[in-house]
Parts: C-alpha cells; sequence; structure tokens
C-alpha cells in the first residue's frame, strides 16, 4: 500500500517510493498526502485563482511544487519540503513507546512475553542494538544494551521476538536517496510501521 501520493506525468525524482506516482488525480485517495508536479498541471486541476506562489498548500493533504522544466530549484525544494510533509503525517498516525526496562515490574515483562505469543500481527526491526517493533497501531522500542546490563542477554530477547507468532522481520529497508535513508535512521521507529503500510 502506497501511504502518499504524486500527481505527475514523471518519474517525480527524488519523492519516495512510497508515494504512488498517478497521472490523474481523481484516482488519488487526497485523504493520503499528496502532491501535485507543476504549476500549470495545478492549475488545470484546480483552477489559476486556486494556486498561489507564495502558499503552496491547496488543501491540508495537498501541496504543489514547480516542474523541473519550471523551476528546477523550487522543484528540489518542494520535494525536500512534501517528504518531511509525508514523515510528519506519519508520526501523528502511529505512537511511539519506549520500553524502560529499568523501570519495568515482573507483571510488565509476562504480559509481554504472553504478546508475543498471540495471533496479532507484529513487524520487527532490529537496528544494531535496538528493537523496533510494530504491532496494533503502536511501535515499541527497547533497547538491547539495557536489558544486557540487567543480566537479560540480547540473544535471548531476539529469541522472543523470533518464535513469536505472526511475525515479519524487516531486513535492507532502503529508500531511494540518501537523504530519505538519513531520515530514517535518526527515526528508525517508523521504520516497521511504514513496512506494514507497505504490506496491508
Amino acid at each position: 500500500m502506497f501511504i502518499a501520493n504524486v500527481i505527475t506525468n514523471g518519474t517525480a525524482t527524488g519523492v519516495t517510493e512510497m508515494a504512488e506516482r498517478i497521472s490523474d488525480i481523481s484516482a488519488a485517495d487526497t485523504n493520503k498526502p499528496t502532491l501535485v508536479i507543476g504549476k500549470k498541471n495545478a492549475e488545470n486541476i484546480f483552477g489559476k485563482d486556486k494556486i498561489k506562489v507564495l502558499d503552496r498548500n491547496i488543501s491540508n493533504n495537498i501541496i504543489w511544487t514547480y516542474a523541473k522544466n519550471e523551476r528546477r530549484d523550487d522543484y528540489t525544494e518542494g520535494i525536500k519540503k512534501f517528504n518531511a510533509f509525508i514523515f510528519e503525517a506519519l508520526k501523528k498516525k502511529v505512537k511511539y513507546k519506549y520500553f524502560d526496562v529499568f523501570h519495568t515490574n515482573y507483571s510488565t515483562i509476562r504480559d509481554f512475553i504472553l504478546y508475543m505469543r498471540n495471533n496479532f500481527k507484529k513487524v520487527v526491526y532490529l537496528k544494531k542494538e535496538h528493537i523496533y517493533f510494530y504491532t496494533k497501531s503502536s511501535v515499541y522500542g527497547i533497547d538491547l544494551r539495557e536489558c544486557e546490563y540487567i543480566g537479560v542477554k540480547k540473544e535471548k530477547i531476539v529469541n522472543i521476538f523470533k518464535n513469536a507468532n505472526n511475525i515479519s522481520f524487516v531486513s535492507g529497508f532502503k529508500e531511494n536517496n540518501q537523504e530519505l535513508d538519513d531520515y530514517l535512521s535518526s527515526n528508525a521507529y517508523l521504520i516497521p510501521y511504514i513496512y506494514y503500510l507497505k504490506k496491508n
């Protein structure tokens, strides 16, 4: 499943691959973040009076930017803003909860292990010493170094996930440019959620 739309007749270079390229806006779900590429294109769709040079927002979810052959620098800047717009929209849709092992009681740990055994769909992303997993509209983060500090081997935690029911592991998650990869590296908790959206 795509999480955003780009209204264009071209390839929309630089826009996240999570955005669907569509030539006709009537085929787009504009409840998702939507970018219209090309001032002329936007004017043809919405009318010249709706397209403002100083305000690129057409509605809460729809923005526009110049096409490369109209203004290359403005195109590049517009793409950056749209990618940021998408990720900010994602952050608002998912709750992130940090699993603080230093302040967790036995009953919480027991409930966690039982939860891993149920049949709810779970998506897990392992990044060096951190585990992020998405389930039921929330992402949870665990620092494996903290687990080691209190005497729980990280291999044991990883095995709990590997043996869980109805689980998918994310590996090799990459975007189509370095800027987006850097953003996701700094906001790694979004990766299992994005993976879930793309697969469902």
